[in-house]
Order: structure tokens, then sequence, then C-alpha cells
């Protein structure tokens, strides 16, 4: 029987809704921990993670241009490095898009109990439901979730720049964090809180994985991507000057489940502007469930047509979605969800796609030593910055946060051994795309 491949229906605004909606869920999630450590130097942590960001993101512009198929940081990584490389880059990454799927369940808890305090002690129950609902989604096939994912986008840049225009222009300010800027800064917290700011950044690579799904790939994911880039780096360094000017920073870092809608009830129209901001975060933090597994199962299709996982787990529906390797993204997000822990998922969530990030930058310096045939160019020294600059993310993690380490450790050796077992199946691999000579 011949294998169903996956359907051509998204543009250029669907992948972009998919990636920004997963990225700028994380303002949402982890704000309250950055500024927790980073005390009143939260913009300037807040900017200096963008620029490793802003470099993964001029990576992926070219690289997508040139590979018109699902697969993302694996296949860019294959063509260069091979096939075990590739498929620990894709392993890595899969665990941060389950992280990302129970942190985004978790996140939506969290402010429903800001909303409504009885239902603080039903978190995990409550993240549980949103993760069904997302699989539920899922299944109708990518099109689906790609227009709701383009709804909430808009809706939440919107309320954004509302909160923003209060904070920094109808809302006085403080001056309790000039006060503690001019004591000086905790080098130490400030470490730690950049740790957390150099967050994984999945969505971008659920970008390039949607690209066997997008009608013109060469064409819509670059721009997507390039869009992303741009309005994330900009609303999260905005934000950030908005919690400096109108919060002390310390009362933020008390208020992690909830850290955006705590901020907006404090600006000028407070009243109006948190109910509004609670309720944007529900949706950007579903959206961001929504996104992850869609990530997650398309890797999953990859590896599994590509003979590194079991076949089956590449099987698709009538409707073109990978419905097993759904079942299983959300299988997994729910049992890290059950526990309840917020600060205990950010911990472990960032490093693995990270270092998967590392290996697509040093395969695109790989690939601008030929001619890489793409719709996007940039000097081949991005590469080399980018490089640096996700290494240097990648150890300040991994000596900060040792949770998220050990954990890395654990899924890479379980990783290794599931390819030797398929390995000694000895499975086909479906090779396709520019390969260096």
């Amino acid at each position: 029987m011949a294998r169903r491949l996956l359907r051509r229906e998204i543009g250029s605004l669907g992948a972009f809704a998919l990636g920004y909606s997963d990225i700028a869920s994380t303002v949402y999630f982890l704000l309250g921990i950055i500024a927790l450590y980073a005390g009143p130097a939260l913009p300037l942590v807040v900017m200096i993670s963008a620029v490793p960001f802003l470099l993964l993101i001029a990576v992926y512009m070219e690289l997508v241009g040139a590979f018109p198929e699902s697969g993302g940081a694996y296949l860019f990584v294959k063509h260069s490095m091979g096939d075990r490389v590739a498929f620990m880059a894709g392993w890595l990454l899969m665990l941060d898009q389950v992280i990302m799927i129970s942190y985004g369940a978790l996140g939506v808890a969290g402010y429903i109990s800001f909303l409504v305090p009885p239902l603080s002690q039903y978190i995990p129950y409550i993240a549980v439901s949103i993760v069904v609902g997302a699989i539920i989604l899922n299944l109708y096939g990518i099109k689906e979730s790609a227009h709701v994912s383009l709804i909430i986008t808009v809706m939440d840049l919107a309320i954004l720049y509302m909160v923003i225009a209060s904070g920094l222009v109808m809302t006085p300010h403080v001056t309790a964090n000039f006060e503690r800027l001019g004591e000086g800064i905790d080098m130490a917290g400030l470490l730690v809180g950049l740790s957390f700011a150099m967050r994984g950044y999945v969505g971008i690579d659920v970008v390039a994985q949607s690209a066997g799904e997008t009608y013109i790939p060469g064409r819509d994911l670059p721009k997507a991507i390039a869009a992303i880039g741009i309005l994330l780096a900009l609303n999260t360094s905005l934000i950030s000057m908005v919690a400096f000017y109108t919060v002390p920073i310390e009362e933020i870092g008390e208020n992690l489940r909830s850290p955006m809608a705590y901020i907006a009830s404090g600006l000028t129209g407070g009243q109006v502007l948190a109910p509004l901001v609670t309720l944007d975060a529900l949706i950007i933090l579903s959206a961001a469930v929504i996104a992850g597994i869609v990530g997650f199962s398309r890797m999953i299709y990859r590896l599994s047509i590509e003979g590194l996982l079991p076949a089956g787990l590449g099987r698709v529906n009538r409707r073109g979605t990978p419905y097993l390797a759904v079942l299983v993204a959300g299988s997994l997000a729910i049992v890290l969800a059950l526990p309840g822990e917020v600060e205990l998922v950010a911990m472990i969530y960032g490093l693995s796609s990270l270092i998967n990030y590392v290996l697509t930058a040093v395969a695109y310096t790989k690939y601008k030593k030929t001619p890489l045939q793409s719709t996007v160019s940039f000097p081949p020294v991005v590469g080399y910055a980018a490089v640096a600059a996700l290494g240097a993310a990648v150890l300040l993690i991994g000596a900060l946060r040792p949770y998220a380490l050990a954990l890395s450790l654990v899924w890479a050796f379980v990783g290794l051994a599931v390819l030797r077992i398929m390995s000694l199946r000895g499975t086909r691999r479906y090779v396709s795309g520019p390969q260096l000579p």
C-alpha cells in the first residue's frame, strides 16, 4: 500500500503563526522567572538573549530556502554531517518540543488560576485537559491548527501593543528599579536570568518542519521566519522595558504563574488590561501546545520515513496527519505536566534544542563553503557568529541548570539506544535533498 504523504495546505501566514505563537508564549511563561534572577537588569538580559536568536533566524532563513521538505534541523544536519549526528539533533529537539507542550499547558492553567484562584489546586488536571484538546485539533490537520494559531497571533499582537503603549506612555514610572541598578548589578543573578532568557526557540524549527505542508516553502518560509525574528526581538525588549519602568521587578518574580497579568494590573487601564492579558496568555500558551505537537509529530514522521524510528510512527491518516506521532507527543507531555511543577519544567527547558541549533549552525557553515541553492543568502560570518553565540548559550545553561543537562544526557543515551536497535534491524533510509559533494 502506498504511503500517504503530508499535504501542502499552508502559506507564509500560517507558518508564521505556528512559529510565532510558540516563541511568544515564553514571554508569558518565563518572564517571571527571568525577572526573579535578573532583577532590575531584566531589559539588558532580554536584549542580550536576542543576539543568538537573531543569528539563528538568519541561518534558518537561508536553510529553509534550500530544503523544501519536512525535517527541519534533522534534514539540515543530515546532508552535512550524516545520519547519526542528524538523528541526535532531531532527537534532542524533540525533548524540548515535549517540554514546550507541557509548559504551555501549565502556563494556561496558571493564568486560569489567576482569574479563578480556587482552581489553583487543580492546575495539573487543567493542563492535561489542554493537551488533550490540542491533540484532538492536531488530528484534524495542520491547516486547521495554522488557522487557529493565526487568529491567536493577531489577538496577541493587538493586546500586547495596548500593554506596551500603556506602560511606556500612559503609566507613571517607578523609581525603585533605577535605585536598585544604582546599587550595582548582581552578576550571578544576571547570568542565571540569561540562562532562562536564552530559551530553546523551538518554534523556529516548527516552521522549518512545516516545509512539506507549505505551498511554496522556498518563498513562504523565509518570510515567515524573518517576521518572527523581527517581531519577537522587538516585542520582548519592549515588554521588559514596560516591566522595568512600571513595576518593582522583585514583585514580578513573586508572580511566576501569571507575570504578564500582574504587570498589566498595575498599568493605567489595568482593570481592563489585566483580564485581556490573561485571556491572551491563555490563548497564546494554548497555541504553543498546538505548535509543540506539530513540531514533535513532524520530526517523528521524518525520522520514521528515514528508517531511524519504527515505520508505524510515520503513519498518516486521511487528513494528512501523522496521527500516531501526535498521540505520542501528547502522551509524553501529559506525563511532564501531571506534577504541576512550573519551575521544574522551566529548569529543564531549552538546553536540548540549543544543542541542536549549534549543530544546525555548524552544518550551515559547511554548506556556505559550497554553492547552496537558496532563495535567501547571508555572508558566511553569520554562521560562525551563530555557532559562537549559541555555543555560549549551551555552556551557560549547562553550567547553571544541572537538571537540564542531566535530562538532556539521559534523553541522548535513550536516543543512542533507539538508533542502535534500528541499525540492527537494518531498515532502509529515504534519501532526498541537496548533499555536499
